[in-house]
């Protein structure tokens, strides 16, 4: 459950656009052992991985690494679930590091904006795929909020937004994003993910803040057996 969140609030991060633009892509070219499985990268304050690369093939988040965002001030990690071989220059990680703005919590009032947050609100029952075998499902769901303070306006792709047609833009932003994931196939064991409408939950005046909800649920499958 937990690396599945992790996995998803990496792709959201990695595929909506950040009307701030808070982040720099970088490219960190390491070299594996044959044990180690453990590669630091080289800035601080991770905001999502893009690709991982180990001689020449590309890897699939939870299944064949994880990640460990660490903190805005230390260094994130990736984990690989098998060793990298030994040769120089085989391990290429594409990321971006900089301001996080999609977070797994609800933000303060006074914090940056714009900004996403996933909550997981159930789904961690396992069920049988009611074969011998042991395959192991799960549906996590989540509520995934869209928050953006009135008064500010962000040029994305040559147009100005603000208010209500920021949300708007976020909104649909964000159900791209997660037709995107289903797609792409870059989350190991990942069946099915699915978003539903979203709902517009008004202005908060005293904040000046807008928001909408959107409920995402996936189908996983946890094991083999």
């Amino acid at each position: 459950m937990i690396s599945l969140k992790k996995a998803l609030i990496n792709e959201v991060r990695r595929l909506m656009t950040d009307p701030a633009e808070r982040g720099t892509e970088q490219v960190d070219t390491l070299t594996g052992n044959g044990t180690n499985k453990v590669f630091t990268l080289t800035k601080a304050s991770l905001m999502f991985v893009t690709s991982v690369v180990v001689t020449g093939t590309a890897k699939k988040l939870i299944t064949e690494y994880e990640i460990d965002f660490g903190t805005s001030t230390t260094y994130g990690k990736i984990i690989l679930k098998t060793a990298a071989p030994d040769a120089a220059n085989n391990v290429v990680i594409t990321y971006d590091y900089g301001t996080n703005w999609v977070y797994d919590d609800q933000p303060l009032v006074s914090a940056s904006m714009p900004r996403v947050s996933i909550l997981n609100i159930g789904g961690a029952d396992e069920t049988s795929a009611g074969m011998s075998d042991g395959i192991i499902f799960m549906h996590p769901t989540f509520r995934v909020g869209v928050w953006v303070r009135t008064g500010k306006a962000y040029t994305i792709g040559g147009y100005s937004y603000t208010g209500s047609k920021l949300l708007d833009y976020m909104v649909t932003d964000l159900q791209n994003a997660i037709h995107s994931i289903r797609s792409n196939q870059r989350i190991g064991n990942l069946i099915d993910i699915k978003i539903a409408p979203a709902v517009y939950l008004g202005l908060d005046e005293a904040h000046k803040l807008k928001r909408s909800e959107s409920k995402v649920t996936t189908y996983f499958q946890k094991s083999y057996s």
